[in-house]
């Protein structure tokens, strides 16, 4: 016996009063008296036949009206469980599946007779005569009674042997891969720092500070000679590594910055190299890597920071009926002014875009799959194809918002291939609609993904249609 269950028991004992599936007894049956044996397989039967959900008992050595007793039993007068099981097998139809507890508790011995929920078998009647019963007598237990049998009764035995197939459809809400019956709204909560990241760039900075540039003396001038095109830094970008430094109180070379002659030279558009001293082109390189860092670092906490000022729920397909169904096709409404549509997410910038795209929506919309909750199946996906940016270099500089654009537009294209939803706007109101080709009973069904919200709501009205039910589901989840 498992501590939930001998829980149970004490709280039967100590509090519960007799009903539909629990009867007192204060003293054991007399297996001596006819009468007393009638009366075991009587309450037996009745209990075994009960419309009551679950597992029924018989507990011996308690009563609870008109006032509770709890004395125990001698455990001496307790017959071998094998004869009780015997006598009810040789005068109940059929088989009833029942155990013989010993239960200890306070020092005082209680035996408890525990009929297993069972729906398959039932009617249970007395197969024999047997003392004043007649072959064919049925019982049941209604409340703390044992009644006879009637039609109506029957009918409900029946019924719950062959219950009719039908599914039952309705929306649940997903949290840590819990699935509720309430609403529950979450805060995105995405961390603003990375200090992996952060650490990789400050490393860089004090590696670009020890790079030093020689100059070269013509005629008492100091004058760096360039081959093809001279690179010069942006100073948006140097304004913005130097914030850098200054927020991670770092120390940087007053000619931090000087890049020497560095310079560019092509022949052929888009294909060139790199001139100047050795020294030049590598403090470049490492300063352009530093500029594309920080501007990602700062566009990542820009994007991260937009996120969390929103809001996300995850919804999730139920059918508890006892049947599958088909197409089936769900609707939930939502106001207009505080879902986020799909072109009113953030987008990212260029850096952050460029190095992450075909990994952030799926990250950012995706709903895991949970132990007790099977993924979401579409009736076909689109797969983004992904746009290759131009490299950007400086003869190039003019396809550099180009390939942000074409980014941005692959971002926003995988944003709506994701929903999966039809979306029908609806005065104030926005209405979300997809289908599930089939959910099976018992099941759940994830939405495509998870859905973003600029302000907190109190419920959610939805409605469900499917294959084989005729009537259109309307029903709300809310909060409380």
């Amino acid at each position: 016996m498992d501590e939930e269950e001998k829980n149970k028991l004490i709280n039967m004992i100590e509090n519960e009063n007799e009903n539909d599936f629990l009867d007192f007894k204060l003293e054991l049956y007399n297996f001596k008296s006819a009468d007393k044996k009638q009366d075991f397989l009587i309450d037996i039967m009745s209990l075994a036949n009960s419309n009551y959900p679950g597992d029924r008992y018989i507990i011996i050595g308690a009563r609870d009206l008109p006032k509770r007793i709890i004395k125990g039993i001698d455990e001496k007068e307790i017959k071998d469980s094998a004869t009780y099981q015997q006598f009810i097998n040789e005068n109940i139809e059929p088989a009833i599946n029942f155990e013989i507890i010993n239960f200890q508790y306070n020092d005082k011995s209680f035996l408890i007779y525990k009929i297993k929920y069972s729906t398959l078998d039932k009617p249970y009647i007395i197969k024999k005569d047997y003392n004043n019963l007649v072959k064919g007598t049925c019982r049941i237990r209604k409340g703390s009674q044992n009644a006879s049998i009637t039609r109506y009764d029957l009918d409900l035995i029946y019924k719950s042997k062959n219950p009719i197939k039908e599914s039952n459809i309705v929306i649940k809400c997903l949290e840590d891969g819990e699935i509720y019956e309430k609403l529950i709204l979450q805060k995105f909560q995405y961390s603003l720092e990375n200090n992996s990241e952060k650490e990789k760039i400050k490393e860089k900075i004090i590696e670009a500070n020890k790079i030093l540039i020689d100059h070269y003396e013509y005629n008492g001038l100091i004058k760096l000679p360039t081959l093809g095109s001279a690179i010069e830094l942006e100073e948006e970008d140097i304004k913005i590594v130097n914030m850098f430094v200054e927020e991670n109180s770092m120390k940087i070379n007053k000619d931090f910055f000087d890049i020497g002659d560095v310079g560019y030279f092509s022949i052929i558009l888009g294909q060139g190299n790199y001139t100047g001293t050795k020294k030049s082109i590598e403090k470049y390189e490492i300063l352009s890597e530093i500029i594309d860092d920080v501007k990602e670092y700062y566009q990542v906490l820009e994007y991260k920071r937009n996120l969390n000022n929103l809001y996300f729920i995850e919804l999730v397909v139920s059918n508890s009926g006892n049947s599958h169904d088909e197409l089936v096709d769900v609707s939930i409404q939502l106001p207009k002014d505080k879902i986020v549509l799909n072109g009113q997410f953030p987008v990212p910038q260029y850096e952050f875009l460029e190095k992450f795209k075909g990994n952030i929506i799926s990250t950012l919309y995706a709903i895991k799959e949970s132990y007790n909750a099977n993924k979401y199946n579409p009736n076909s996906i689109v797969n983004p194809q992904v746009h290759i940016p131009t490299p950007s270099i400086p003869t190039m500089i003019g396809n550099y918002r180009e390939s942000y654009e074409s980014l941005k537009e692959d971002y926003l294209n995988e944003i709506d291939d994701y929903f999966d939803y039809e979306l029908i706007e609806k005065g104030d109101m926005v209405i979300l609609k997809h289908s599930q080709k089939l959910i099976k009973a018992k099941e759940n069904l994830l939405f495509p993904c998870k859905i973003f919200l600029k302000e907190p709501i109190e419920k959610i009205k939805y409605t469900i249609s499917s294959k084989f039910n005729d009537k259109i589901i309307e029903r709300e989840i809310s909060i409380k």
